[in-house]
């Protein structure tokens, strides 16, 4: 499925999530358990505290509806954190550590695809709604951001991820990594040479870009050494009197003298 926390990163608006995570969670090959995280529990239960706070400031309660999908392409889908019937409002919930001013366009992203997957479902959405619990830099405090329902720009979202999917998903063809690459010198460092600059400390998205390094590491050491055992169990399987062996639908592997 393609959920609304997925649009952004398809999108190319997500700078910590690429459309090929999401295309490698979406067929099974990475996912990433995030259960344990200790700031994602945080947020999961503090997203009922800041629906209660929206309700306190607008008299108003939200519904939880649960995962929408699309009428005609089931595989599109949105679980809003709340809508607001009554003010036609769709309400998501963000607890951050961040400093930024103003929820980065993939939120907006986000919610947007929320607002949409509701109007396809005969709902009427006017009102897009970030909550944001703010817990770092002393006490907790609560902000609201909000911004008119644009269709026009959800439609677009719309019509950019259904030819992802058929691109990518349908022809399992990975997209592009999104990143400057670091073998053909596109990517510089921006701000000098040498060693002289600080070791920066990481904030919770940066740890999450380590984190994911790591693991792709590990898993590529894996994956190395089971390509070497099954490559020599193939070898081993062909023996000395034949040239290759191959499945219908798989295909082949040839051991040559070269």
């Amino acid at each position: 499925r393609i959920g609304s926390a997925d649009v952004g990163a398809v999108l190319g608006l997500n700078p910590y999530r690429s459309g090929l995570d999401v295309y490698q969670t979406i067929r099974g090959e990475h996912s990433t358990d995030l259960s344990g995280v200790l700031r994602v529990s945080i947020g999961r239960e503090l997203e009922a505290l800041g629906l209660a706070e929206y309700a306190t400031e607008t008299g108003r309660t939200p519904e939880r509806v649960g995962t929408i999908s699309h009428p005609d392409r089931p595989f599109l889908s949105a679980t809003p954190d709340g809508f607001d019937a009554e003010g036609e409002t769709v309400t998501e919930v963000k607890c951050t550590w961040a400093g930024w001013p103003e929820p980065p366009a993939y939120y907006w992203a986000q919610v947007r695809w929320q607002a949409l997957a509701l109007v396809l479902t005969g709902r009427t959405v006017e009102t897009l709604c970030i909550v944001v619990l703010r817990l770092g830099g002393g006490a907790p405090r609560v902000e609201y951001h909000r911004r008119p329902f644009d269709l026009a720009e959800a439609e677009a979202d719309l019509a950019s991820i259904v030819t992802w999917w058929a691109d990518h998903i349908e022809t399992e063809t990975p997209p592009r990594a999104s990143a400057e690459s670091l073998t053909d010198g596109s990517l510089a460092r921006k701000h000098g040479e040498g060693d002289e600059g600080k070791v920066l400390e990481a904030d919770a998205e940066g740890a999450d870009l380590l984190e994911s390094y790591q693991v792709w590491r590990l898993r590529k050491e894996f994956a190395t050494r089971q390509e070497t055992e099954a490559k020599a169990r193939i070898c081993d399987r062909i023996g000395s009197q034949s040239k290759g062996i191959k499945a219908e639908g798989i295909g082949k592997a040839l051991w040559s003298r070269r």
